[in-house]
């Protein structure tokens, strides 16, 4: 995807993929401009915390009810001017839908948005995830999770 963010700045390719999720951890790895960057979400007890490569950018607090939304910049300079500008998403309900033999499951969903569009979705936050089946058997495998 090519955005021209900021002010005189030259267009920006980004591409986004999801690298782990879990209940109460999201990995993503972002490449802007060829230059990869790793956006990490983490749910405790009493907060969550945004980080990118490492550096906490955003913190929530609260037993209920914390930030959902969150704006990131990207290659911004010192003065506070340019960079990539992305919004953050997260569904944090479990998705029930995924659990596995172990007991564990998933978060509901993900989505991450530039500019110009969706440079990822993931479940209850996936466009798709509101499409209704063609058939009987479709809503069978969406319903029971199987894939063939």
């Amino acid at each position: 995807m090519t955005s021209p963010m900021g002010h005189n700045n030259p267009p920006t390719h980004i591409t986004a993929e999801i690298v782990r999720i879990e209940a109460k951890k999201v990995d993503i790895k972002l490449l802007i401009n060829g230059e990869m960057h790793l956006l990490a979400w983490r749910r405790t007890a009493f907060q969550d915390e945004i980080t990118v490569n490492g550096v906490q950018q955003h913190l929530s607090r609260g037993l209920g009810g914390r930030e959902t939304l969150y704006g990131l910049v990207f290659g911004r300079s010192r003065e506070g001017e340019g960079g990539v500008r992305v919004l953050f998403t997260i569904d944090p309900k479990p998705d029930w839908a995924s659990m596995n033999w172990s007991g564990e499951t998933r978060l509901s969903g993900v989505r991450l948005e530039a500019g110009e569009g969706v440079l990822l979705a993931y479940g209850s936050l996936d466009p798709r995830a509101f499409e209704k089946p063609a058939s009987f058997s479709d809503w069978v495998k969406k319903t029971m999770g199987i894939s063939y």
